[in-house]
């Protein structure tokens, strides 16, 4: 009677045990002796009898146990989030929706320094165009919302951007033009396939100053010295991949 029950508590034990299993690994790959594989959760596993298991379009198969080969569970996500400290970035992207020269469009490239396990800090620069091209010089600060290798984040920039355009000199005018002042923030996404490479997707805003100088050589009554302080405010649209 006691090696009875004994057997019963080791059989009832060992299936709590798969069944708990099974319940971690939400797709387990059934291999039968046919060849095919069935990819599911298991609902059911009587080691003496069957198998039953649900697949994702909620389909439920039954298997006797002399029909399987083995049970398998796939590989917990290897988390990728512990990468290099350093991380090179290259984004491009357009800043709309904000009045004249829209939409402004720019090519980056930030290199950034995580000195804590989800805060980033560094540089970035590239070229832009807000009615002129420009160099910008930007601070950047990231911050990842969760440690995982699919998380959110947001991000704050600030700094300077230098004019590329060239001064104008003609016989009537000499202009001058000069950039301005950068920054901006917003939210993002950011996907890490391996320790050494993500994609990224962001929304946010993005404010830029420039400067246009004209005096002009002759005393025409229709033509009068100015200089232009030109604001911009934009909704800034950027894909990336991290390196």
């Amino acid at each position: 009677m006691n090696k009875t029950v004994s057997l019963f508590l080791a059989v009832n034990l060992l299936l709590s045990f798969q069944i708990v299993s099974a319940q971690k690994h939400k797709q387990t790959a059934l291999h039968l002796k046919n060849g095919s594989i069935i990819y599911g959760r298991i609902l059911e596993n009587h080691p003496d009898s069957i198998i039953k298991i649900q697949n994702k379009c909620n389909d439920i198969f039954v298997f006797d146990h002399r029909e399987i080969l083995s049970l398998t569970y796939p590989q917990k996500e290897h988390n990728t989030y512990k990468g290099l400290p350093f991380l090179l970035s290259f984004d491009t992207g357009i800043a709309g929706f904000g009045g004249s020269f829209n939409p402004a469009v720019s090519l980056l490239i930030s290199g950034t320094y995580r000195f804590k396990e989800r805060y980033y800090a560094g540089l970035s620069s590239g070229i832009e165009y807000f009615g002129m091209p420009l160099l910008p010089v930007a601070g950047e600060f990231q911050a990842d919302v969760f440690k995982r290798n699919l998380t959110p984040y947001i991000y704050v920039r600030g700094g300077y951007g230098f004019a590329l355009y060239p001064n104008e000199k003609t016989n009537h005018y000499n202009s001058t033009y000069a950039g301005g002042i950068i920054f901006g923030g917003g939210i993002g996404i950011r996907k890490r396939f391996s320790s050494e490479f993500a994609g990224t997707f962001s929304i946010g805003y993005r404010h830029q100053q420039t400067y246009e100088t004209r005096d002009y050589l002759t005393d025409d009554r229709w033509n009068t010295d100015y200089k232009r302080h030109y604001f911009y405010n934009r909704a800034a649209f950027r894909i990336g991949l991290v390196f």
